[in-house]
C-alpha cells in the first residue's frame, strides 16, 4: 500500500500552451470592417431582444462565420484586462425577385427606373456577449457597396473590440441581425487563466494572490503554487484522517524555479497538532 504524502512545488508553473496578446489603449470600444465595406458601432448597447424570423425581401446580409481573439485592453503597462475580440464573417443571401410587369413582357417596366439589384446592401448586426454575472448587446452597422454584392458569396468581416470578461471565465456569444432572418450564431469558449498567458504580470489579479492548483493520484497530492515576485504570505496544510491506522504525515518537496525568474525563500513550520478550523461540509 503506496505511503500518503503531500508534494508541494512552489515554482511559476506555465501552460503547455502560452498566449502572447496584442495590447489596446484605452476603455473605448471600436469596430472596423473589410476593405470595401463601411461600419459603425452604436454609441450604446441595446436590449437583447432577438426576435422571431421573418422572410427576407431580397438579399440580405447575413452573418455566417464567428470567430474570436484574446487581447488585452490597458489603461497602463501594469494594469490591463482580458478582452474577447469578435469577428463576424458576413455573405449575401436570398435573391431579387422578378417583378410581374417584367416576366409577363419581357423587360423592365420602366427603363429610366434603377433597379434595386444594383443597389448596395446594409445590415444592423447584433452581438449578445454573456460572461457571468455580464451581459451585453452591441449594434453594428454594416454596409455593403454594390459591386461587392454577389448571391451566396462572403463579403467579408466586421470586428468588435472588444468585450472584457474575466480570467478562467466560460463566455457565450451569439449573432444575428436586425430584423433577423435566419437562425443566429452561437459560439461558446472557455478563456484561460493566468498560467496560460505570457503577459500574466500586466493583469493585476494575476499577481495580486498566489495561484493555487491540487491534483491528485489516489493518496498522492500534488500542490502547485504560482507566485510572483516579492510575495509573502503563509500557506496551511491540514491533513483529515477518520479512519484506519496512524499514517505518516507528510513527505515535503520543496522546489524553487531559478534565480532568474524569481527570488523565493522557502521556510517550512513545524507541524501543528492542533485542531482545524475548517469543517467539513454537512
Amino acid at each position: 500500500m503506496p505511503v500518503p504524502w503531500f508534494l508541494l512545488s512552489l515554482a511559476l508553473g506555465r501552460s503547455p500552451v502560452v498566449l502572447s496578446l496584442e495590447r489596446l489603449v484605452g476603455p473605448q470600444d471600436a469596430t472596423h470592417c473589410s476593405p470595401g465595406l463601411s461600419c459603425r458601432l452604436w454609441d450604446s448597447d441595446i436590449l437583447c431582444l432577438p426576435g422571431d424570423i421573418v422572410p427576407a425581401p431580397g438579399p440580405v446580409l447575413a452573418p455566417t462565420h464567428l470567430q474570436t481573439e484574446l487581447v488585452l485592453r490597458c489603461q497602463k503597462e501594469t494594469d490591463c484586462d482580458l478582452c474577447l475580440r469578435v469577428a463576424v464573417h458576413l455573405a449575401v443571401h436570398g435573391h431579387w425577385e422578378e417583378p410581374e410587369d417584367e416576366e409577363k413582357f419581357g423587360g423592365a417596366a420602366d427603363s429610366g427606373v434603377e433597379e434595386p439589384r444594383n443597389a448596395s446592401l446594409q445590415a444592423q448586426v447584433v452581438l449578445s456577449f454573456q460572461a457571468y454575472p455580464t451581459a451585453r448587446c452591441v449594434l453594428l452597422e454594416v454596409q455593403v457597396p454594390a459591386a461587392l454584392v454577389q448571391f451566396g458569396q462572403s463579403v467579408g468581416s466586421v470586428v468588435y473590440d472588444c468585450f472584457e470578461a474575466a480570467l478562467g471565465s466560460e463566455v457565450r456569444i451569439w449573432s444575428y441581425t436586425q430584423p433577423r432572418y435566419e437562425k443566429e450564431l452561437n459560439h461558446t469558449q472557455q478563456l484561460p487563466d493566468c498560467r496560460g498567458l505570457e503577459v500574466w504580470n500586466s493583469i493585476p489579479s494575476c499577481w495580486a494572490l498566489p495561484w493555487l492548483n491540487v491534483s491528485a493520484d489516489g493518496d498522492n497530492v500534488h500542490l502547485v503554487l504560482n507566485v510572483s515576485e516579492e510575495q509573502h504570505f503563509g500557506l496551511s496544510l491540514y491533513w483529515n484522517q477518520v479512519q484506519g491506522p496512524p499514517k505518516p504525515r507528510w513527505h515535503k518537496n520543496l522546489v524553487r524555479p531559478p534565480p532568474s525568474q524569481v527570488h523565493s525563500h522557502c521556510r517550512p513550520m513545524p507541524v501543528q497538532r492542533t485542531q482545524c478550523h475548517i469543517r467539513e461540509d454537512p
